[in-house]
């Protein structure tokens, strides 16, 4: 056996008994597959370097042959081992087993029968290496200046057609319905448990989004469904849907950008949660909020909780500062706020509460509330006054406008 490294490897006839030629062995086996073929094991074996023309002598079965004219094989055909199906190729060095090279289509396998619900793959691929079982250079694409229309511009490009006889877009020319159920466009299946095991990897770096779904687009006139972008059934405990993003978001854009229709249409749901019985929060792309329930009053924020008694249904939270607050403002200014500050965040704990307005462009404090009391019109709080004195004299008045100008409600300017 000699090899030729562009080849494989290939047989040398070996000299039979009278020194030449082949072997009667040999001989008996191009007979036996002569005559398998259908041609008489009777008809001269000619020692040709190539095939002659159609009806001449055939060529020898261990010696290379140049074939000029179309040939039929009747028989399985095995390339490197006994055959065992109708074309059978084993290569066991390094290289591929077999290699197509086409100016167009170079590979066309289509099932010739509707099964009719049976299972039967069209085609089958056992991966065993660290490589890509189907790998996919995409060369094409539109060039520059190209103006006609294209196909699917795809590596991959998978159609479930609408209409059964209509291969090429699903519908033109077609007359069968699509009448199936359960069919999938792609489905992956990834069993280990393992780690650093996914089922889809994208590593994406152009200019444009890394996935792209259009959702029952009518451009066309294509049908429509009722079917919507994407449902997760999740059973695992970790997140649902994670995003790591490392880089701000630039203007008009958020890891998590809702685009309503705009314009006149009605608002509608942008975000909605469910416990599994009723709606606990939604979002519309108005901007109405409504928590802890899904029929939200004609108001843009609302915090229902249902509790006995008086339900928490807000808190304003600050862990790193002295206080917390809520503020009024129109598009340009604050015009009102309530301000708490932490007083005292050690036991005993003490806090504060002033409510603010804007008088003449200054925020301007009007009530006040600590641990000692109450304050109006900025003064600072004291505790609950106590009038004493007699009524029938002036003392009693006097007591009265003391405690009501501490508290801030008058200022005393009367004389004794």
């Amino acid at each position: 056996m000699s090899t030729d490294a562009s080849r494989g490897p290939t047989l040398t006839p070996a000299p039979d008994a009278a020194g030449g030629g082949a072997s009667p062995r040999r001989s008996f086996v191009r007979r036996a597959g002569l005559a398998a073929l259908g041609v008489s094991a009777a008809a001269p074996v000619v020692g040709a370097a190539s095939a002659g023309a159609a009806g001449t002598s055939p060529a020898y079965t261990d010696s290379p042959n140049t074939f000029t004219e179309d040939q039929t094989v009747a028989a399985r055909l095995g390339v490197g081992r006994s055959p065992l199906y109708p074309l059978h190729v084993v290569r066991s060095d390094d290289g591929a087993a077999v290699n197509v090279d086409a100016s167009h289509q170079a590979f066309v396998g289509r099932h010739t029968v509707d099964h009719g619900g049976a299972t039967f793959d069209l085609v089958d691929l056992f991966h065993k290496s660290a490589g890509d079982a189907l790998f996919v250079a995409h060369m094409g694409g539109r060039p520059p200046g190209f103006t006609d229309q294209t196909g699917g511009n795809a590596g991959l490009n998978v159609l479930v057609p609408y209409y059964l006889d209509a291969p090429g877009d699903g519908r033109s020319g077609g007359t069968v319905p699509n009448d199936r159920t359960g069919m999938r466009g792609l489905k992956i299946q990834t069993m280990p448990t393992n780690s650093d095991v996914v089922a889809i990897d994208v590593l994406h770096w152009g200019n444009s989004y890394s996935a792209y779904f259009g959702i029952q687009p009518n451009a066309r006139g294509e049908p429509q469904g009722t079917g919507g972008g994407l449902l997760v059934d999740d059973w695992s405990t970790a997140s649902s849907i994670k995003i790591g993003k490392y880089a701000a978001p630039r203007a008009g854009e958020a890891a998590i950008n809702v685009l309503g229709s705009g314009g006149s249409a009605a608002p509608f749901q942008a975000l909605r949660v469910t416990d599994g019985s009723a709606v606990r929060a939604s979002l519309r792309t108005d901007g109405t909020l409504a928590l802890g329930t899904g029929s939200p009053f004609a108001v843009r924020l609302q915090a229902e909780m249902p509790a006995s008694g008086v339900a928490r249904n807000l808190a304003l939270s600050n862990s790193q500062g002295t206080g917390a607050q809520l503020e009024f403002d129109d598009a340009n200014a604050r015009y009102a706020t309530i301000t708490s500050t932490f007083d005292s965040t050690s036991q005993p704990r003490n806090g504060s509460l002033s409510l603010s307005v804007v008088a003449g462009n200054s925020m301007t404090e009007r009530l006040k509330l600590n641990a000692t009391g109450i304050g109006f019109f900025g003064a600072t709080p004291v505790a609950r006054p106590a009038v004493s004195g007699s009524r029938k004299g002036n003392d009693a008045l006097a007591s009265l406008l003391t405690a009501l100008a501490r508290l801030g409600l008058v200022s005393d300017s009367t004389t004794g």
